[in-house]
């Protein structure tokens, strides 16, 4: 296991199934977690391990974004590691899904991802990095459903 010890951690979709996890793993670590997410935020940062503050946080929303990070900064200092993890699945195929579905999908999984960077860039630029979380249940559909590989991406800030 790696040490976190008096490293920011934030995490998104923290009160789904993996979210919930990261966060688990992440507080065991000795990591400061900030639990973000629509709902059960409070309550998932109350049962971990070590210090830990839930926020809401709709990653769709840049003001909700700027709150979340300047309530991180004020309670333990610039975030070192942003987990972003918060995402859609809509499932149908290219004639099926609904446009506002599939809209959704595009605005948490890809637009929520950049607004998270931009929101947290300016005060992470020494720290370690940002990394992206999917499901293997990802899933893309052409006509037919075509099972994506998931998988994590690490990549620097600076």
């Amino acid at each position: 296991m790696f040490d976190f010890t008096g490293k920011t951690v934030i995490v998104t979709g923290a009160s789904g199934t993996l979210g919930t996890a990261l966060s688990v793993q992440f507080a065991v670590a000795g990591a400061n977690v900030v639990v973000a997410a629509r709902t059960g935020y409070d309550q998932l940062a109350a049962t971990l391990p070590g210090p830990a503050l839930g926020v809401r946080l709709d990653v769709t929303g840049e003001t909700e974004w700027a709150e979340a990070i300047a309530r991180t900064e004020d309670r333990f200092g610039p975030p070192d590691v942003l987990v972003d993890n918060a995402a859609h699945l809509g499932v149908g195929t290219t004639e099926s899904i609904p446009l506002p579905e599939f809209r959704r999908v595009l605005e948490t999984n890809l637009t929520g991802a950049l607004l998270g960077i931009r929101a947290a860039a300016p005060s992470m630029r020494t720290a370690d990095f940002v990394l992206f979380a999917a499901s293997d249940q990802a899933r893309f559909a052409t006509g037919s459903e075509i099972l994506a590989d998931g998988g994590f991406m690490l990549g620097a800030v600076a």
